[in-house]
């Protein structure tokens, strides 16, 4: 009774082979038992036993050491727990995912079983992070965590494989489907979570997953077909992508492109093109959107399509970010400088920029080093950015608002489509988006939905402003309905610093009001 219960069969077992003298070998055993102490604590030994067998009455006894390794142990588990445990979340770690997950794929070999291998990333959480505070940020990890554990059966896995990434062994039963429905249920769970500061609509994960051992030659090898459908996704909130065996190359040319992205911007390879934005009833320009293209040595414009999502995953996003806004800055000074019309500086914020902890700083920074006067800069959110965490949206805006720069919601009405949220949020301008502009001469629904949202803008004292303008009627169907501003085609496309110069004193001399 004073042996631990898990210790007890191995000392029953050498009990039975050696306690008689027909079984008597004579030979030395090393037994490692856990023994109740004195203090009611279980402490661990270590046994070097032999059993003697009497001559005369043929009786066994057992003779031997014992030396307490209690200390020891202690420190082996220890080792053993930094090893394999991760310390945040409290459950295994890469280092054990690998060993499990090596053992799995040794069964699915011999036995015929397959299982799914899924890897997670919590979407931005270095937001989280900057502007929740760690200790919030340490609880999200937990609670993802630990909610993973719904959805794996016995012969599952879940770890914590680095910083906001996890990784699932899952099971599978014949539906090809199921990782992905699984993600999608995860996905589900975590936009309901609700910590502390964090608001639930800032909570949402990415998956990629592989099969094993289909996908591989080893555990590790599925492991890095999953994580390869991770960095696969297009970058957006929420995705899923399974592997396939042509990711390797698009990895490759990520690479391959964010490393030569890396040398454009130490070589000055990236330059601000301006589109000119009008006013609707006097022809004037009033502004300008700055737009970021990537012209090569050669001359070759690589289209911020490309380059701006492999960007946004790496570092290098937030250079390309602080060149845009101090160039902005500083060109809008110099043109005022040279007496061209004072003008509204546009620039766009990826989620990255605006969720920044100290974005007024830096923007007050950029104004400051310029000269400009903030009346003259605006900045442009994505309507799914502003509206992904609205109170932390409108405490982050109200600030900008505070150094008096404007404020511009771009693409309205093709992501949440609630009109309620111009209640709330601090914006100054509305930008229509150019799907509804395209069918304004056509399409009654478009026609009604421009006419709404001017109309409700206006009732706000916000401004608005129609984009992908194309002919001379859209411009006339927008200035009758009472949208102030216009940009597109019809006036200009994007162009560089020289050539806005030349427009400025065509505008000067000519202005079509349509």
């Amino acid at each position: 009774k004073l042996i631990h219960p898990n210790d007890r069969n191995a000392y029953a077992s050498y009990i039975s082979a050696n306690y008689n003298s027909e079984n008597c070998t004579g030979e030395v055993t090393n037994l490692e038992l856990q023994i109740l102490s004195a203090d009611n604590t279980y402490h661990w030994y270590s046994m070097r036993l032999k059993t003697v067998t009497d001559e005369n009455s043929g009786s066994a006894t057992i003779g031997g050491a014992i030396i307490d390794i209690t200390s020891e142990r202690k420190k082996d588990i220890m080792i053993e727990r930094l090893a394999f445990t991760d310390e945040v979340t409290d459950i295994p770690n890469r280092n054990k995912l690998v060993k499990i997950g090596q053992e799995n794929y040794n069964c699915c070999k011999e036995l015929g079983c397959s299982y799914w291998v899924m890897v997670l990333d919590i979407d931005k959480f270095h937001i989280i992070n900057d502007t929740c505070g760690y200790s919030n940020g340490n609880k999200v990890l937990k609670a993802f965590a630990l909610n993973l554990y719904k959805y794996i059966s016995l012969s599952g896995f879940v770890a914590r494989i680095s910083g906001d990434n996890f990784a699932m062994i899952i099971k599978d039963y014949g539906d090809n489907e199921l990782p992905k429905k699984t993600a999608e249920q995860i996905q589900a769970d975590f936009q309901k979570l609700a910590i502390d500061e964090i608001s639930l609509q800032s909570l949402s994960c990415s998956a990629g997953y592989s099969k094993m051992p289909d996908d591989g030659a080893s555990f590790i090898e599925v492991l890095e077909h999953a994580e390869f459908a991770l960095k696969s996704s297009d970058g957006s909130r929420n995705s899923i992508c399974a592997y396939e065996s042509n990711m390797h190359d698009r990895i490759i040319d990520n690479s391959e492109l964010e490393k030569s992205l890396a040398d454009a911007i130490r070589n000055n390879e990236l330059k601000l093109f301006y589109q000119p934005k009008i006013d609707l009833q006097t022809g004037a320009i009033m502004g300008v959107e700055a737009l970021i293209r990537w012209i090569k040595p050669d001359g070759t414009i690589i289209s911020p399509n490309i380059f701006v999502p492999v960007a946004e995953k790496s570092h290098l996003i937030g250079e390309i970010s602080e060149f845009v806004l101090k160039e902005g800055c500083r060109q809008n000074v110099m043109w005022q400088k040279l007496g061209y019309p004072e003008i509204v500086m546009s620039i766009n914020f990826t989620s990255d920029d605006f969720y920044q902890k100290d974005l007024k700083e830096h923007i007050f920074e950029a104004l400051v080093k310029s000269g400009l006067d903030a009346k003259w800069l605006e900045v442009e959110l994505t309507e799914r950015l502003a509206l992904c965490d609205v109170d932390y949206a409108v405490s982050q805006m109200n600030q900008i608002r505070e150094l008096g720069v404007k404020l511009a919601m771009d693409d309205f009405g093709t992501g949440y489509s609630s009109l309620s949220y111009i209640q709330i949020l601090p914006i100054t301008l509305l930008k229509l988006d150019r799907s509804f502009i395209v069918d304004i001469e056509t399409d009654p629904i478009a026609f009604e939905i421009v006419n709404a949202v001017i109309r409700i803008a206006k009732s706000k004292k916000i401004e608005t402003i129609a984009e992908g303008i194309e002919n001379p009627n859209q411009a006339k169907i927008l200035r009758e309905l009472g949208c102030n501003f216009g940009q597109g085609y019809l006036y200009g496309k994007p162009m560089p610093p020289e050539q806005l110069e030349e427009f400025f004193r065509q505008n000067a001399k000519e202005r079509k009001v349509y």
